[in-house]
C-alpha cells in the first residue's frame, strides 16, 4: 500500500463516531478516480517546484454554538500548513472572518508557532515585505455580501497560485451557513464563496479540507452529504435547505477531523518535496491548540473550553496525530 493510501485510511477512520466520514471519503475518491490527498499534494508540489507558487492563501474559521466562537478544529491545521509553506519559501496569507474572537485566536496561534501576524486593515502588503516570518491576516466582513477589502485588488496585489480552505464554514444553496446541528450561523461568517468566484478568474487552484459537509467546497459531494449527514438535506432553521454546502472547489479532501486531514496533507507534501524536516511535531500541535483554547477557542462538538477537537479529548487526539506521523516517518 502506498504512503498516500495509508494516510488516507487513517484520516477516514470514524474515530469520533459521527458515522459519516466513511461514505464521504468514498464519495470524494469516486469523484476524482484517485486518492484526493495524493492529487492535492502532487498538484501543490508541482506549482511549488515550478516556482509558480509565489503566494498561497489559507482560509479557516467556524463559529460554533452555543458561544458562537471559533472552534478548535481548523486552527492548527491552517496555522501549521502556513508555517510549512513559509519554510518552503512560499509567501502565505491568511483569510479569516472579521470577528474579534477569531482574530485573537489567529494572531496568538501564529505567535505560538514562531510566526508574526500582520493585521491588514486594507489591501495586503507587497510580496517582498512578507518574506521570512511575517504572515498577513486579511479579514472579510461577516453577514454581508460585500467584503471589506475589494477581492480583485487583493488578488492583483498578491496573486495566489492556490487557496486552501481548512474547516471553513460554507453556505447551502440558499446562501445560509449552518452548524452541524442544523442551526443558522450566517451572521458570524463572511461570504467566503466570493473568494472562490474571484479565484476562478485568476486561474487560482482551490482546495478544501472538510469533515462534516457544511464546509466550503463540499458541494463536490453534495448529493452524498444530503443523503448521509444528519441535517444534510433538511436543517432546523427556517430556510429548510439543509446544511450541505453548495460551493465547489477544484480539489476536496475529506477527513474525520479537518485538522488531521491538513496534517496528513502537510506531511505528504513535504515528503514529496524532500523537506519532511519542515513538518511540525505532535508536541507543537498541542502547544498551539492550548494557545487557541486559552484565547477563546472551543470544541466544535461539545462547545467546551478544553483542549479537545471535534469531541476527541487531548489524549485520543494526540494518538490519532501520532498514527499519521508514524506512517510518514
Amino acid at each position: 500500500m502506498s504512503l498516500a493510501s495509508k494516510l488516507r485510511d487513517i484520516i477516514c477512520v470514524d474515530i469520533n463516531k459521527r458515522g459519516v466520514i466513511g461514505e464521504l471519503c468514498e464519495a470524494t475518491t469516486s469523484k476524482y478516480g484517485v486518492n484526493p490527498l495524493l492529487l492535492v499534494c502532487e498538484t501543490l508540489a508541482d506549482v511549488i517546484q515550478r516556482h509558480r507558487a509565489d503566494v498561497i492563501f489559507i482560509s479557516f474559521g467556524f463559529a460554533t454554538p452555543p458561544k458562537y466562537v471559533q472552534e478548535t478544529d481548523g486552527v492548527t491545521g491552517a496555522i501549521f500548513l502556513a508555517r510549512a509553506l513559509k519554510r518552503l519559501g512560499v509567501t502565505t496569507a491568511l483569510i479569516i472572518d472579521e470577528r474579534t474572537d477569531l482574530i485573537r485566536v489567529t494572531e496568538e496561534s501564529l505567535r505560538t508557532v514562531g510566526l508574526k501576524p500582520v493585521f491588514t486593515r486594507g489591501c495586503p502588503l507587497s510580496v517582498r515585505s512578507l518574506r521570512n516570518a511575517w504572515v498577513p491576516i486579511l479579514t472579510l466582513r461577516t453577514a454581508y455580501p460585500l467584503t471589506r477589502c475589494d477581492l480583485t485588488e487583493i488578488f492583483d496585489n498578491l496573486p495566489p497560485s492556490a487557496i486552501v480552505f481548512v474547516e471553513k464554514a460554507g453556505h447551502n444553496y440558499l446562501g445560509v451557513y449552518h452548524s452541524m446541528k442544523g442551526i443558522d450561523i450566517s451572521q458570524y461568517h463572511s461570504h467566503i464563496e466570493e473568494v472562490i468566484n474571484v479565484a476562478r478568474t485568476y486561474d487560482t487552484i482551490t482546495i478544501s479540507v472538510g469533515d462534516g459537509g457544511n464546509e466550503v467546497g463540499m458541494g463536490v459531494i453534495e448529493d452524498t452529504i444530503r443523503r448521509v449527514v444528519p441535517y444534510g438535506n433538511t436543517c432546523r432553521c427556517p430556510c429548510g435547505g439543509g446544511i450541505a454546502a453548495s460551493s465547489v472547489v477544484d480539489y476536496l479532501i475529506t477527513s474525520v477531523i479537518s485538522n488531521v486531514g491538513a496534517y496528513a496533507m502537510e506531511l505528504l507534501l513535504l515528503k514529496l518535496l524532500g523537506k519532511l524536516n519542515y513538518a511540525h511535531t505532535v508536541g507543537d500541535e498541542i502547544l498551539c491548540l492550548k494557545s487557541a483554547v486559552s484565547n477563546g477557542a472551543v470544541d466544535g462538538i461539545t462547545g467546551a473550553s478544553k483542549v479537545m477537537v471535534d469531541g476527541l479529548p487531548q489524549g485520543a487526539y494526540e494518538e490519532l496525530l501520532y498514527r499519521v506521523l508514524d506512517v510518514v516517518t
